[in-house]
């Protein structure tokens, strides 16, 4: 893999390896730690999941995979595979309300388990949108950040995404609401580098910065780069550069629309942000 250095000055490979895909059991579970692990021993070290992916299952494997290539001592490691944990960038999500395969198989059981258990620790009901499927309170992320450090058997993440906030502009949050809900996330995520719980954060998006500034999922950087600063201001004072560092964007073939369309747009005040 072709490789490329970050301002933090961490070098990470041009391809990373993801783990949303695949069916739930034994078979497919091995096969996605198999894939981590050769995937690293190839030279690739950006690892993505997210707490959803397979009902957790997911980052359950990339934590099993991290055992195996980052600690010798595990009797199913060999010493010449010993990878230091410092050499890789591994990146999870929130935001989407996950099911628990070690609970039950059906999702939608498990995600209105997982929402009922968010509303008994505090988070208030009205946040949660449609009942158990998506969610940004600060509360919620808490316990999506703990759960998925437990399953990735880390300290720290490299970056944590908000994932897919856009989709509740589909689930009836309007979208001063939303900025407000992302703003209150973006602090959270700035307590949360203090904590050295996550180096960084971003947005995983699908819809936001592929369409029009006047469809209703679209979000512009310029206002979310105002509110990453902003936060960092209030929680590390003025001299703190914010954590916002990264957006996922789907591009492709059958998604070219954020590099051939006009979907930011750039103003005075905001120098750093493509139009």
């Amino acid at each position: 893999a072709a490789f490329r250095k970050l301002p933090s000055g961490l070098t990470i490979s041009s391809l990373g390896v993801g783990t949303y895909q695949g069916e739930l059991g034994q078979e497919h579970d091995d096969m996605v730690v198999a894939a981590v692990k050769e995937s690293v021993l190839g030279g690739i070290n950006v690892v993505d999941t997210a707490i959803n992916y397979r009902l957790q299952q997911g980052e359950r494997c990339v934590g099993k995979a991290l055992r195996h290539l980052c600690m010798p001592a595990d009797a199913s490691c060999s010493q010449g595979e010993a990878v230091p944990r410092e050499a890789l960038f591994i990146s999870t999500k929130a935001g989407f309300i996950p099911g628990d395969y070690s609970l039950t198989v059906d999702k939608e059981e498990g995600m209105r388990h997982t929402a009922d258990a968010l509303v008994e620790a505090g988070v208030p009901a009205e946040s949660i949108c449609d009942g158990f499927r998506h969610c940004l309170h600060p509360k919620a992320l808490d316990v999506s950040l703990s759960r998925s450090l437990d399953n990735l058997c880390l300290e720290t993440v490299d970056l944590f995404y908000l994932h897919n906030a856009e989709n509740q502009a589909g689930m009836g949050v309007l979208k001063d609401e939303l900025m407000a809900r992302i703003s209150a996330a973006f602090v959270w995520c700035e307590q949360m580098r203090a904590a050295n719980k996550i180096r960084a954060y971003g947005l995983a998006t699908w819809d936001a910065c592929r369409v029009p500034p006047t469809d209703s999922a679209h979000l512009s950087l310029t206002d979310l780069l105002k509110a990453a600063a902003d936060a960092a201001s209030a929680v590390h004072g003025a001299e703190m550069e914010h954590g916002l560092l990264h957006v996922q964007i789907p591009v492709n073939l059958g998604f070219s629309e954020a590099i051939r369309s006009p979907t930011q747009q750039k103003t005075a005040e905001s120098e750093d942000t493509k139009a």
